[in-house]
């Protein structure tokens, strides 16, 4: 049977034609850039696809309004490995001439945004997709390595995300580990959690165990940390051992009991390892996961061993007008349902896009737009006062006609509102879900958008 991915390596030649066809050679250019990971232990191929889907779309809707700018993104793999989205984003920006990149994952979008305080910054907005981290575009955030905190500070205001912190994901694993309660009845709240020891799972590992700790002080939090670049999610035996030591009756040598359960915080590729081993150890404690177990990867990895599995994500895509747009359209392309991430991935390229477009007005030469032009404009996609446009070629027509006449838009992106704060970020709606039968069997959703308690929709 073909993988997803193995579905839309088919695809990809005819997004890249849809948007070869759209040039002309009159047209004033504008390049954006995307770092994406295709190939490595984050991403689905459908991320990079849905970035190229806005950026065809956007050219469909600019030779409709009768305009003669268009965009080229250009398109790289991160693999998910910081040093190859470092190489890439630089090469994209000064050999590509891009101005504006959209990044993946916390660790990539951290390694890029500090080349932005560097000797020779980037100076383009810089656009996470699923740069989660709680850290990210935290004025108070404090590291002992200086250029790293300045790069999650983000003084300078260069980056920004499509997609909510995973500080609310945390209160809500917290809050389902409150509800469990002591499951083995011991006296003791146990909860052991597997995280990759880079931004995205430390990033997580933080923003659950602080609700936690608020409310039930005496649980014990084990954490078994482990570096992805050097665990082989094919290691079976460094799985199974990790396990073991997930599983065990001891924190950090002592004899505490066993835990009450288990939590997954890492990109999918090991979090599929690790529900592999569990699956293998016939182990009982309850599995629940992060935002990494709602990816088609797990689905394809694990077969009838992913029933079972539990987790809280972001929404696939937003419950309104603009994600059943974004849905459509995407699915018409692949064949495919959206994948997890994939609204983010279109709403990171839409939002540089019409930050472009705004930058570009009253210029002789579209095409000269600078970087620091497009970052002053992201703010100005999404005016509250605007007219409401929405993702698809007719909601980008209408994008483009007001932005050309001098009047306000307000972007309402795939996966929610693109309202960025003082800092560039945003908030979207959560949801839980549990895999039934080969599929993600969807729950309660939790309302971020219009309360941080995230309430039960």
């Amino acid at each position: 049977m073909r993988t997803r991915d193995q579905l839309l390596a088919g695809a990809t030649l005819l997004v890249c034609i849809g948007c070869a066809s759209n040039k002309d050679d009159d047209a004033k250019t504008i390049t954006l850039g995307a770092v994406v990971d295709q190939t490595g232990s984050a991403g689905p191929i459908s991320w990079a696809e849905a970035t190229k889907l806005a950026a065809s779309q956007m050219n469909e809707a600019l030779d409709s309004a009768g305009s003669n700018v268009r965009f080229n993104l250009v398109v790289s793999d991160s693999t998910n490995k910081p040093d190859v989205a470092v190489k890439r984003a630089r090469q994209l920006v000064d050999s590509e001439g891009a101005v504006g990149l959209v990044v993946d994952t916390s660790q990539d979008y951290l390694e890029v945004m500090k080349l932005q305080y560097d000797d020779e910054p980037l100076n383009v907005p810089v656009v996470g997709l699923i740069a989660s981290s709680p850290a990210i575009n935290n004025p108070n955030v404090e590291n002992p390595d200086a250029l790293v905190q300045k790069a999650y500070r983000d003084t300078k205001e260069w980056g920004f995300r499509t997609t909510i912190s995973s500080a609310p994901q945390g209160a809500v694993l917290a809050q389902i580990v409150l509800d469990a309660g002591d499951v083995n009845e011991d006296g003791l709240l146990k909860v052991s959690v597997f995280a990759s020891k880079e931004p995205f799972g430390l990033g997580q590992v933080a923003a659950f165990a602080g609700p936690l700790a608020a409310e039930a002080p005496d649980a014990v939090v084990e954490q078994i940390l482990f570096d992805p670049a050097e665990a082989d999610p094919n290691d079976v035996e460094f799985f199974a051992d990790t396990l073991a030591e997930l599983v065990d009756e001891q924190t950090d040598g002592e004899d505490d009991g066993a835990p009450d359960i288990l939590l997954g915080l890492t990109f999918p590729d090991h979090l599929a390892a690790i529900i592999k081993a569990h699956k293998q150890a016939k182990s009982k404690i309850r599995f629940v996961h992060g935002m990494a177990l709602r990816n088609q990867k797990i689905l394809d990895s694990l077969g009838s061993d992913a029933n079972g599995q539990e987790g809280v994500s972001f929404v696939i895509v937003s419950p309104d007008a603009s994600g059943d747009n974004f849905a459509s359209d995407m699915e018409a392309l692949t064949d495919l349902p959206p994948n997890s991430m994939d609204s983010s991935s279109y709403d990171a390229a839409a939002t540089l896009m019409l930050a472009a477009l705004i930058a570009a007005q009253g210029e002789d030469d579209p095409s000269t737009i600078t970087g620091k032009q497009v970052r002053e404009a992201m703010a100005s996609i999404s005016d509250l006062d605007g007219k409401v446009v929405r993702p698809g070629v007719k909601g980008f027509t209408t994008a483009v006609n007001q932005i050309e006449q001098g009047k306000p838009i307000n972007y309402e992106g795939a996966q929610g509102p693109c309202d960025f704060d003082e800092h560039g970020n945003v908030t979207n709606d959560l949801i839980r879900f549990v895999i039934t039968k080969g599929a993600f069997d969807d729950q309660e959703i939790y309302d971020c958008v219009s309360s941080p308690s995230c309430p039960v929709k």
